[in-house]
């Protein structure tokens, strides 16, 4: 009875931790769609822009645009991160939960000798 009991945790450990990667990947898609998106509109933007202003007001758009396609690359890499580290403390957790389970296994099968 034992014995199912720790496939049982084994097992929500391991959901658990597929769930977290979801995540982490959903992250990854999420910053490469706002990278994918920041750059094909900025693009465009500035190509308009240059086409049509000329002067000191292009030059202070553009150097406004590229502050904000700047803060953006800043988001992009900061969701990427915050990705990694979902996967990174969700394998860190999964080997720690796992091995707390092997203890409690070789506990228990010690103690029913």
């Amino acid at each position: 009875m034992a014995y199912d009991e720790f496939a049982y945790r084994t097992h929500r450990i391991e959901v658990n931790y597929w769930a977290a990667l979801e995540k982490a990947r959903r992250l990854d898609n999420l910053a490469n769609e706002l990278s994918r998106r920041a750059v094909m509109k900025s693009r465009d933007l500035l190509n308009e822009t240059t086409g049509q202003w000329k002067g000191d007001e292009a030059t202070a758009f553009i150097r406004k645009s590229d502050i904000i396609v700047s803060d953006i690359d800043k988001m992009v890499r900061n969701i990427r991160n915050c990705a990694s580290t979902i996967r990174r403390i969700a394998a860190q957790t999964m080997r720690a939960e796992k091995e707390a389970v092997n203890i409690a296994r070789r506990r228990a099968q010690s103690g029913s000798c």
